[in-house]
């Protein structure tokens, strides 16, 4: 878990840094290395990749995401949000 640990890092960073357009790529990045089995990982990098959405000024994209994470343990069927 070493690489996606480092993306957060830089991804955290880079938010920080009110960087946005570097953030998001970074965050999502980190998404895309961690262990599809860590829901610990999955929660951690979709943290960083919410975390940029904000600083990007994308509120409905980061709601998007947070639901989608909080249904992920139950299935497919509850990844899409009622409009």
């Amino acid at each position: 878990m070493a690489y996606p640990s480092a993306y957060a890092v830089a991804a955290k960073l880079l938010t920080k840094l009110g960087v946005g357009e570097l953030a998001l790529p970074v965050a999502d990045r980190s998404a895309t290395a961690v262990e599809a089995d860590s829901l610990e990982a999955r929660g951690l990098a979709a943290y960083h990749v919410a975390c940029a959405l904000l600083r990007l000024d994308r509120p409905e994209d980061t709601a998007d995401l947070a639901v989608a994470m909080a249904a992920w343990p139950y299935g497919p069927e509850c990844w899409t949000r009622p409009v």
